[in-house]
């Protein structure tokens, strides 16, 4: 019974981090980070070869506008992505999208957070655990305890 169970608890953590929790994160805090006195100025075009075509990325602009859209690449000195939402509309179909760089304030990509991950593996092998212990105890099974 015990086997079943550190199984079953090490399948659901392997669960989890498979499909793991992504946010938005600011491309100059993506390794290689870029040096504090950099991220308080303007946005650095170089920052974009972090991007992987095809990433979820949203792009705030000077103007107050903000665009989600699927990273397509950078030619000359615009950004180019499929853009399938602007500020909170969400459009009906993604539209070729192009931003002047000049023009951008911040660029976020959605990627993989640990921070957010760590805290929902845990609390859900506690639960498991919990609930191997409640049915244990009730069948009368118990653990030898």
């Amino acid at each position: 019974m015990k086997n079943l169970e550190i199984n079953l608890v090490v399948f659901v953590l392997l669960g989890f981090f498979l499909t793991s929790c992504k946010a938005y994160r600011n491309l100059e805090n993506i390794t290689p980070k870029v040096p504090k006195e950099i991220q308080a100025g303007h946005f650095d075009k170089n920052e974009l070869k972090k991007l992987i075509p095809g990433e979820k990325i949203s792009v705030s602009s000077i103007t107050g506008f903000k665009y989600y859209m699927i990273y397509q690449n950078y030619t000359g000195d615009k950004l180019v992505g499929s853009a399938w939402k602007v500020n909170k509309e969400k459009l009906d179909i993604p539209q070729k999208t192009e931003i002047p760089f000049e023009e951008i304030d911040q660029v976020r990509v959605l990627r993989v957070s640990a921070a957010a991950t760590a805290p929902l593996a845990a609390l859900g092998a506690m639960g498991i655990f919990v609930g191997i212990v409640a049915i244990s105890w009730s069948t009368g099974g118990g653990f030898g305890w």
